[in-house]
């Protein structure tokens, strides 16, 4: 479940390319789902701040925006080489968010 809300999370980053309206539209809907399945709301929305944070496919986020101006890469350069960290932080969440949420007591 969290590996599926993980990739919803990256995909509405890379259409809605501002942090905090992204964990504004996923952490209701995301928190329901914690209650819905029993997992802890604390854990759910460490993935909503996680996934507010990453948006690697497009140049749509606040500094690679900034830069992209500049005209070193294209669009199809970060959607090139983008995709590997967010699959990797997709997988990183999760796996590694449950162990932490476990350590910090969340779970």
């Amino acid at each position: 479940m969290l590996l599926v809300l993980s990739a919803v999370g990256a995909v509405v980053h890379n259409v809605v390319p501002v942090g905090p309206a992204v964990a504004g539209i996923l952490a209701y809907p995301f928190g329901v789902l914690a209650g819905d399945f029993g997992i802890s709301m604390y854990c759910m929305l460490m993935v909503v701040a996680w996934q507010a944070s990453l948006a690697y496919v497009l140049p749509l986020d606040c500094v690679p925006i900034l830069t992209y101006s500049t005209g070193y890469y294209r669009m199809g350069d970060m959607a090139r080489i983008g995709w590997v960290p967010t699959v990797a932080l997709v997988a990183l969440t999760a796996t590694l968010l449950p162990a932490l949420c476990a350590l910090l007591g969340f779970a």
